[in-house]
């Protein structure tokens, strides 16, 4: 009999690892405890030896579908007794200031949950808001690390005696998921509708889920635009079918060429319509659900325009729902017909950051929307969908938000201090980069708005805040008129860091070494301007 305590780093918080490792203890006779640290997850097993070595072999073999175990480090070892072993607990997280924290990325809606809102027997049928430990927002509901529910927005919705008991189930796949709730307890919706597109005042509303998501569908059947609030901000949805719809949202949004991205029921709708190749199929079912540009030249009739939707160009980004909301417009009733596709374009004005509130929504897509759908769950933190090509050796991500960021990159040696990157003028990312890690924030974009730029600044501040990380220098790009550099230039002077200055093209080269595990090679760069080294 023994007592040994573990700690487990990597992607290991937000991703049911707790849950799972209490299953373990308790199948193999193990008592003990788990908790979320600051940068971690700390374990201590009681009980034979073996049973403990064959718990971190299952973990090894068989772990949560979402983690990723990069180290496990063994912190203590004593005997013990056998009377000592009192059931295996997860205790509250504890913060224990700057440590390697790795925040969860959110996750699309798993396929457990969305038999779930599909079954009328299940007490979360069409509930827009159901999740487990396997999917769900993350990074744009948490307010600080680590990732327990009180520090998430969440905080605001007391779970019911059903949904406490199964978060406090180990055999529950809910177990611990901190963004779990059901309609007695969670969430709600309310489709807020203005008399003309131009008003920013309401002439009524529908409140309650079941009612305003019908009203939502009827209103895009009708060929209404609606902004929909999901998880890292707001969409605007539209019928692809509808070519007024569709010219009146080009019009409004001032796009008049830019690719729309549409939004499929699910993939058998896409594959019947598309040729999708293996990875395209696969990278559109992940837990990042991304949008994926697949050709479009040799596509059937997917019942609305591609030239209109997609102009100029045979390709089309493509998209599944990505949370139960989003699935539950697509639905028909008795009166309404299903859809098969809608158009799933950012909630903005052009060059501005997604709205992110409700308030936001109604004055900046006031212009654009005629209805907006919105909800009580408030979110923290901006992301955008992610946007990526399918090749053969995996994804090409072109814009690298919800799903995949924050996710860290690796380097191949170790930083000497913490610095904070500021990115360019044009499709800005910041990063924090420390230790052998770099990580990068979801997209913010071009920096042509004081609302992007304020987005930015934002961004600056939360993450390596999240991160429980204290800025050394800050990095900017040698051009002195973009934005971000003059963003990090005021945050060194303000911390009394230095600055480092980084050629722009310099940057995008070292950037891709990064990314691909290198410390040297031949770079070209095939970019616009950038000051200097020329």
């Amino acid at each position: 009999m023994v007592s040994r305590t573990y700690e487990f780093t990597g992607i290991v918080q937000g991703v049911g690892f707790r849950p799972c490792i209490s299953r373990l203890a308790q199948e193999r006779g193990l008592s003990g405890w788990i908790q979320n640290r600051s940068g971690c997850v700390r374990a201590e097993f009681i009980g034979p030896a073996p049973q403990i070595e064959s718990l971190l072999w299952a973990l090894k073999s068989d772990p949560p579908p979402l983690a990723r175990v990069d180290r496990v480090k063994l912190v203590s070892e004593s005997p013990t007794k056998d009377d000592v072993r009192t059931g295996f607990h997860i205790l509250e997280g504890l913060s224990e200031g700057s440590r390697n924290v790795m925040i969860p990325a959110d996750i699309a809606m798993c396929p457990d949950c969305a038999r779930e809102v599909s079954d009328p027997s299940d007490r979360r049928f069409a509930y827009p808001f159901t999740t487990c430990v396997n999917c769900g927002p993350r990074y744009t509901v948490i307010t600080a690390m680590p990732y327990e529910r009180d520090n998430t927005t969440m905080r605001s919705f007391p779970l019911c005696a059903d949904c406490e008991k199964e978060y406090r189930d180990p055999s529950n796949r809910r177990f611990h998921a901190e963004t779990t709730c059901c309609p007695a307890c969670g969430p709600d919706l309310e489709l807020l509708i203005k008399p003309n597109a131009q008003s920013s005042c309401l002439s009524s509303k529908v409140s309650g889920f079941a009612k305003a998501l019908r009203a939502a569908r009827a209103a895009l059947a009708e060929g209404k635009i609606v902004a929909v609030k999901g998880i890292g901000g707001f969409l605007l949805a539209a019928d692809p079918a509808n070519v007024d719809t569709v010219k009146r949202l080009r019009a409004r949004k001032n796009r008049p060429h830019k690719p729309f991205a549409v939004m499929a029921r699910n993939i058998e709708v896409i594959k019947t319509h598309f040729g999708l190749s293996h990875e395209e199929e696969k990278l559109l079912s992940s837990p990042q659900a991304p949008i994926v540009v697949v050709d479009t030249s040799e596509a059937g009739n997917p019942g609305f325009s591609l030239p209109l939707v997609t102009p100029d160009t045979a390709t089309l980004g493509l998209m599944l729902p990505t949370s139960p909301l989003h699935a539950l417009l697509f639905e028909g009733d008795g009166q309404l017909q299903a859809f098969d596709f809608l158009i799933m374009t950012s909630g903005n004005k052009r060059s501005e950051p997604i709205c992110l509130t409700t308030g936001e929504a109604q004055e900046s897509l006031s212009g654009i929307a005629d209805m907006v759908l919105t909800h009580n769950r408030d979110i923290n933190l901006r992301n955008d969908d992610s946007l990526c090509i399918a090749n053969a050796s995996g994804p090409q991500v072109w814009r690298r938000a919800r799903g995949f960021a924050p996710s860290p990159v690796r380097l191949t040696s170790e930083l000497s201090r913490t610095v904070l990157a500021m990115g360019a003028e044009i499709k800005n990312t910041l990063a924090v980069g420390y230790g052998n890690e770099v990580v990068l924030s979801p997209h913010i974009g071009d920096l042509e708005t004081p609302e992007a730029t304020a987005h930015m600044a934002l961004v600056a501040k939360t993450l390596p805040a999240f991160l429980a990380k204290e800025v050394e220098a800050v990095a900017v790009d040698l051009n002195p008129d973009m934005h971000s550099s003059a963003a990090g230039r005021c945050i060194a002077e303000e911390k009394g860091i230095p600055v480092v200055e980084v050629q722009h093209h310099e940057a995008h080269a070292l950037a891709c070494l990064a990314e691909n595990g290198l410390r040297s090679g031949l770079a070209l760069t095939f970019d616009g301007t950038g000051l200097g080294s020329d």
